[in-house]
């Protein structure tokens, strides 16, 4: 650049397919800064699970679905997304029938608060093995509390829309808990002559 040209001039001096790359990369600057803010802004301002009220750090590996909700589980008390990964936790091991043990509600359990505890035992005899349970609250029947049922599923039953449907099948699940849902569910059924 000659002493004095101001930069102006210097940049009309520049060859025609050389200020084609220079507008290339100052808008592939500019459209980089703008992913890498909403990116920051993203994580620095989206809730996090640990920043939910009422539960603590220690706490969070303890806590079940029954927290995120008030006492006649007519409200949830926790953000919404906090509250499906309880669900989603369950889903994922499930697919993989990765031992693990939680707590999860499917669909519109939490309007007849029903709340589920699991253990994933792993693949046993080629089936997914899994024992539920129901979680005590004020609401659901005492007569099914303290049991508990085992489910098998085959590998392409390892989906949430599976395990609510099957979970009625004697053919999958036994256990105490099923004998239990089976009888109260008789017992509640219109009876025709």
């Amino acid at each position: 650049m000659e002493e004095g040209a101001s930069i102006g001039e210097s940049f009309q001096q520049v060859p025609v397919e050389n200020k084609s790359y220079l507008k290339f990369w100052i808008i592939g600057a500019v459209i980089f800064l703008i992913i890498a803010g909403i990116a920051f802004a993203a994580w620095k301002f989206w809730p996090s699970s640990s920043d939910q009220p009422g539960i603590s750090d220690q706490e969070q590996s303890e806590a079940t679905i029954l927290d995120c909700y008030n006492d006649d589980f007519t409200e949830i008390i926790c953000d919404p997304y906090y509250a499906l990964n309880f669900t989603y936790a369950f889903e994922e091991n499930l697919k993989l029938c990765k031992p693990s043990e939680g707590t999860f509600a499917l669909g519109f359990e939490p309007a007849l608060a029903i709340f589920r505890g699991y253990e994933i035992l792993g693949v046993q005899d080629g089936y997914c093995t899994i024992n539920f349970w129901f979680l005590e609250n004020k609401v659901i029947n005492p007569e099914l509390i303290g049991k508990q049922m085992t489910c098998k599923y085959a590998d392409s039953e390892r989906t949430v829309e599976e395990v609510v449907g099957l979970n009625d099948s004697k053919e999958h699940c036994s256990g105490p808990l099923m004998d239990a849902s089976v009888k109260l569910s008789a017992q509640s059924s219109p009876k025709f002559s």
